[in-house]
């Protein structure tokens, strides 16, 4: 929940500065950058190792990746923010 709230004042800050669909590219980088690096631990965690010891395909495995993590932490935020991104610039058209 913390991160819908989250996502709707980044893009609401780009809205506020006439740039809607930059809140939504800061957004979808901000929220993938932090679950790739949640995965990243989540990995190490399972693998009983460090990041020296890491493949770089690591993140692609099914152990890096939970369904609160790619649902409710990175997939929802970022369709939040599309929505409000795209009602923001259909509202400038008229």
């Amino acid at each position: 929940m913390n991160h819908s709230i989250i996502a709707v004042f980044i893009t609401l800050g780009f809205i506020f500065i006439g740039h809607p669909w930059g809140g939504l590219v800061a957004t979808g980088y901000y929220f993938a950058g932090r679950e790739i690096a949640q995965a990243e631990y989540r990995w190490m965690a399972a693998q009983k190792t460090n990041r020296n010891n890491m493949p770089w395909y690591a993140i692609f495995t099914k152990i890096a990746w939970t369904f609160k993590g790619l649902v409710l932490d990175l997939t929802i935020p970022i369709v939040i923010s599309a929505v409000l991104a795209f009602n923001s610039y259909a509202w400038t058209l008229g």
